[in-house]
C-alpha cells in the first residue's frame, strides 16, 4: 500500500489548498476493489474528489450543476444522497457505496461487429476492367456479346461506367450502348453516399423507383456492416459479485463475456430476422444460474429506435436502359425519409414528381407533370409478426387526382412463415413511372405460406394476383429504320403512342420438398394454376454425388406441354476448379446440353454446345478483369468488390492469406492480387512467415484492412535481407567462448543492425546482422573482460552463412 500511495503521490500533485488535508487512497466499490488509488481532499470534515476520477472508476454524476473547469474543481462526495462512503483512516482506503444508477454499465456487444469501424477506411489508385466476352456459332450464322465494365478508384471515389456490344446478325444489327456512367462518394462517418450521372432512385416497399441521369444523395448503411439497423433487444441486468454472462439466440450460445459487479447491458446482438427467442444466463462464482428469456421479432424493413435514412434523387428520367444510351427526357425528383421512432415503429414518407413529356404523334396529348406523396408505418410485435401501413395521393395535370392504399403483414419463424400484402388505388393514380409509360396497377395482392413439418417435408403456397386498367401510353417502337440501332422513336424524333390492353392476372402456386437418402437428396414437386387458363406441374430429385457435384431428374407437364430430363453438373468454385454441365431432354422440346468451364487464376473460360430440335449452337465465353494499381497490371477473375495488391518488396514465392485462407503466392515482382475483399468491414491479410528466406526478416506478417467500396488498397508486408551469418568465435587456445559473452559490431556496420549485444550460445556461436564485406566486432566475456576478432562476409541469396571458427584476440593489457 505505501508503495501505491507513493507511486500515486509521485504521479501527480494534489490540489489542496492550505488547511486542507490531501489524501491518496485505495478505493472499493460496494466492497469490491477499484484497482486504483486515487486523490481526495479533506476540507472542514467533508471528503472531495475530481468528477474525472470517480469516472474512471465507473461512478457517473450525471448532471450535478457544478461545473469541473480544467479538472480542478473538487467535488464534495456527500453531495449525492444516494452515494455514500466509509474512510478508514487506518488503512488508507474508502469504499464507496453506489447504487446501480450511478455506476456506468458494462456494455456487452459481439465482438465480429466492433471490429471493424475501429479500422480506417483506405483506398489506393488505380483501375479496374471486367470484361465478359462470348461467342455463339449457329450454321453460318455467328454471334458475339461483349459487356465491359470500367472503374477508376481513387481516396476521394470512384468512377464507373459500362457498355453492352453486339455484333452480327440481330434485330438491331451491329451496336454498342452504354449502360450507365457516375461518380461515387463515400463518407463512411456519416455513412452518407452520393452518386453523379446514371442512378436508380431509391424507394418504400411500394414505391416504384425510375433511372435519371442526375445526382443522389443519402443513407447508406452499408459503409458501417457492423451497426445493426433494425430493432434488437437491450437486456439489461447487475451483479454483486464477479459473474459470467452467457447471451443465447434460440437456444445458441451466441457469446460469453465475464462481468465485474454492477450493472451491465446487452446491445446489438447479430440475430436472425424473424421470430424467436433471447436467454440471457448469468453465473456467479457459485456455480449459481439466472436465466432471463425474451421473445423477439427482428426485421430489416424496420430501422432501430433513432436511427433514420434518407434518400434524394433530381434529374433527368432516362428511358430505354440496355437499348439506347443518352434517352433523357424530361426533369423529376423524389425523396424518402424513414426513422425509428421507436424499437417497435418506425415511420417512412416519400414524395415524387416529374414535369412530364410530349406524348406520341400528336404533341397535344400530354402525360404532363405528375407529383406523387404518401407515408406509413411499420410496427413489429415479439409474439405476432410486422406490419405495415401505407397511403398516398397524386395529382396530374389534367386534374385528376387519386389515392393509394396499401397493407402488409408477415411473420416469419422457423417452423412456420406467412407474408400478405395488398394494394389498391382509385382510377388516375400515377407515379413518375406512369408519367413515361408504365401504368400503376389498380389492385395487386400476394400472399405466401409456408410450413416444415418434421420428418415429412416443407410445404409452400403462393398467390400473385394483378389488375391494371388499359391505357393510352408512350412507348419504345418495336423496328428500325434500315441499319439504324435506334428504336423508330427515338429515330423519328417523336414518341410512339401505344394502347396497353387491361391485365388481369391470378397465379395460384404450391411447393412440396424433403431430403432423401439421407439428406444426400431432395425431391421436390412444384404446381401452378394460372386462372388465366393454364395448369403446370413439375417434379424432380436432385442428388449429391460429391463437394461439387450434382445429378437429378425432372419432369413437367403444362400448357399443353410435356417435358422430361435428366441432368448432372459440377460446379467451379476456387482457382484450378474444372466444371461442367449435362443436360437431355425429350418431349415437346428437345434439347441436347454440354458445357464445360474452368476457373484460372486471370480468368473463367466456358465452352459449350446446345442442341434444340435439329439446329446446334457452339458457343464459347471469357471472363475475368485487368486491375492497374502501382503501376503494374494483373490479370485476375471478375472484380466486382475490392480487393488488394500485397507487396513483399520484391521477394517472390511467399504465400499470401486471405482470412487464414492460402489465396496465392507472390509472383517474380514479390506482389500478389487478393480478390474480393469485403467493402467496408476488417479483413485480415497476411503472409506465411515460413515462405520467408532464413536470410531475410518480415517484421509484420498480418494485418487488418477496410477497403472502400469497389476500391483496391496496397498492403505491404516488407520482406528485407538480414545480411546476418552464423559466427563460431574462439579463444587463443581454440576453445569455444563462453556461453553468456555478448558481442557488438563497430563501425558503420552495426547501423540498423540487430547485432547490438547479441547473446553468444552454446559452441561459441553468435547470430549477427546488417553485417559488411569486412567486419570488426567487440566481445565482452561473463567477467568483464573483452576481446575483438575481425572477419569477411560474402551474402549468400536465400542461405545463412556459417563463418569461424574466428578467434577472438585480447586488447593490450587485457587477457581474453
Amino acid at each position: 500500500m505505501f508503495a501505491a500511495v507513493m507511486i500515486g503521490w509521485g504521479a501527480r500533485p494534489c490540489s489542496a489548498t492550505n488547511g486542507d488535508r490531501a489524501l491518496l487512497l485505495g478505493v472499493t466499490v460496494n466492497g469490491n476493489p477499484a484497482g486504483v488509488v486515487t486523490d481526495f481532499v479533506e476540507r472542514g470534515g467533508r471528503l472531495f474528489v475530481r468528477r474525472s476520477d470517480l469516472e474512471a472508476i465507473g461512478v457517473t454524476l450525471g448532471a450535478t450543476g457544478v461545473r469541473d473547469r480544467a479538472d480542478t474543481e473538487m467535488l464534495p462526495l456527500d453531495g449525492w444522497p444516494s452515494l455514500s462512503h466509509r474512510f478508514d483512516e487506518r488503512s488508507q482506503t474508502i469504499d464507496l457505496a453506489v447504487p446501480d444508477t450511478l455506476l456506468r454499465p458494462t456494455r456487452i456487444r459481439h465482438a465480429a461487429g466492433a471490429m471493424a469501424s475501429d479500422l480506417p477506411v483506405e483506398s489506393g489508385w488505380g483501375a479496374v476492367l471486367n470484361y465478359d466476352l462470348f461467342g455463339t456459332s449457329l450454321g453460318p450464322r455467328n454471334f458475339a456479346q461483349f459487356l465491359l465494365d470500367g472503374r477508376v478508384f481513387t481516396p476521394h471515389g470512384v468512377a464507373v461506367t459500362s457498355i453492352l456490344g453486339r455484333l452480327g446478325p440481330s434485330l438491331y444489327g451491329d451496336s454498342i450502348t452504354r449502360l450507365e456512367s457516375n461518380w461515387v462518394l463515400w463518407n463512411p462517418d456519416s455513412m452518407l453516399k452520393a452518386r453523379i450521372g446514371d442512378v436508380l432512385g431509391r424507394g418504400l416497399s411500394w414505391t416504384r423507383p425510375v433511372r435519371i441521369g442526375g445526382v443522389q444523395i443519402g443513407t447508406d448503411f452499408a459503409a458501417r456492416p457492423d451497426l445493426v439497423t433494425f430493432p434488437t433487444p437491450t437486456f439489461a441486468g447487475s451483479v454483486a459479485v464477479p459473474s459470467s454472462v452467457d447471451v443465447l439466440v434460440n437456444g445458441v450460445r451466441l457469446l460469453t463475456h465475464d462481468v465485474q459487479p454492477g450493472p451491465f447491458e446487452v446491445r446489438q446482438l447479430p440475430i436472425v430476422t424473424g421470430a424467436g427467442e433471447v436467454s440471457v444466463v448469468t453465473r456467479d462464482s457459485t456455480g449459481q444460474d439466472v436465466r432471463r428469456t425474451l421473445p423477439i421479432y427482428a426485421s430489416t424493413a424496420m430501422l432501430a429506435s433513432g436511427l433514420s435514412s434518407f434518400s434524394a434523387e433530381v434529374g433527368v428520367v432516362r428511358l430505354s436502359y440496355g437499348l439506347l444510351s443518352d434517352d433523357y427526357r424530361a426533369p423529376a425528383g423524389s425523396v424518402t425519409y424513414r426513422r425509428g421512432l421507436f424499437d417497435h415503429l418506425t415511420a417512412e414518407i416519400h414524395a415524387e414528381g416529374t414535369t412530364g413529356v410530349g406524348s406520341g404523334i400528336d404533341r397535344r396529348q400530354r402525360t404532363g407533370r405528375v407529383a406523387m406523396a404518401g407515408g406509413g408505418l411499420i410496427v413489429a410485435a415479439p409474439h405476432l409478426g410486422a406490419l405495415s401501413l401505407g397511403l398516398a395521393g397524386s395529382a396530374s395535370e389534367n386534374g385528376r387526382n387519386a389515392a393509394l392504399a396499401t397493407v402488409a403483414a408477415e411473420r416469419i419463424s422457423p417452423g412456420f412463415s406467412v407474408s400478405v400484402s395488398a394494394q389498391a388505388t382509385t382510377r388516375g393514380f400515377a407515379d413518375t413511372a406512369a408519367a413515361f409509360g408504365d401504368p400503376f396497377p389498380r389492385v395487386s395482392i400476394r400472399g405466401s405460406v409456408g410450413w416444415t413439418i418434421e420428418g415429412i417435408g416443407t410445404f409452400g403456397m403462393a398467390y400473385a394476383g394483378l389488375w391494371r386498367d388499359a391505357a393510352a401510353v408512350q412507348a419504345v417502337g418495336a423496328g428500325t429504320f434500315g441499319h439504324s440501332t435506334r428504336p423508330i422513336g427515338a429515330a423519328t424524333g417523336f414518341d410512339v403512342l401505344s394502347l396497353l390492353p387491361a391485365q388481369r392476372v391470378s397465379v395460384l402456386s404450391a411447393s412440396f420438398s424433403r431430403p432423401v437418402l439421407g439428406e444426400w437428396a431432395y425431391l421436390y414437386v412444384n404446381a401452378f394454376r394460372d386462372f388465366g387458363g393454364s395448369t403446370g406441374v413439375m417434379a424432380g430429385i436432385s442428388i449429391s454425388i460429391g463437394p461439387r457435384a450434382t445429378v437429378g431428374a425432372s419432369a413437367s407437364a403444362g400448357r399443353g406441354q410435356t417435358y422430361a430430363a435428366v441432368q448432372a453438373s459440377q460446379g467451379v468454385v476456387e482457382v484450378g476448379d474444372l466444371g461442367w454441365q449435362a443436360q437431355a431432354a425429350r418431349g415437346d422440346l428437345e434439347r441436347q446440353f454440354g458445357l464445360t468451364e474452368y476457373k484460372s487464376p486471370w480468368g473463367r473460360v466456358t465452352t459449350g454446345v446446345d442442341r434444340t430440335g435439329r439446329q446446334t449452337a457452339v458457343r464459347a465465353g471469357v471472363q475475368g478483369a485487368l486491375a492497374f494499381v502501382g503501376g503494374n497490371i494483373f490479370a485476375a477473375n471478375t472484380l466486382r468488390d475490392s480487393f488488394a495488391v500485397v507487396d513483399t518488396g520484391g521477394e517472390k514465392g511467399v504465400g499470401v492469406l486471405h482470412e487464414n485462407r492460402l489465396i496465392g503466392r507472390t509472383d517474380g515482382s514479390g506482389q500478389a492480387l487478393v480478390p474480393n475483399l469485403r467493402s467496408f468491414e476488417a479483413n485480415r491479410l497476411a503472409i506465411d512467415p515460413s515462405d520467408v528466406p532464413i536470410d531475410a526478416d518480415a517484421l509484420v506478417t498480418s494485418r487488418l484492412v477496410r477497403p472502400r467500396d469497389r476500391s483496391g488498397v496496397m498492403v505491404r508486408f516488407p520482406v528485407t535481407r538480414s545480411r546476418g551469418a552464423l559466427l563460431r568465435l574462439v579463444d587463443a587456445t581454440g576453445m569455444p567462448l563462453p556461453v553468456g559473452a555478448t558481442v557488438s559490431l563497430q563501425g558503420h556496420g552495426a547501423e540498423g543492425g540487430m547485432a547490438a549485444g547479441a547473446p553468444v550460445g552454446f559452441g561459441g556461436e553468435a547470430y549477427l546482422t546488417a553485417l559488411t564485406p569486412w567486419n570488426r566486432i567487440e566481445v565482452t566475456l561473463p567477467d568483464g573482460a573483452r576481446c575483438f576478432a575481425e572477419f569477411g562476409f560474402a551474402e549468400r541469396k536465400g542461405e545463412l552463412p556459417v563463418i569461424g571458427a574466428v578467434p577472438c584476440r585480447a586488447a593490450a593489457g587485457t587477457s581474453p
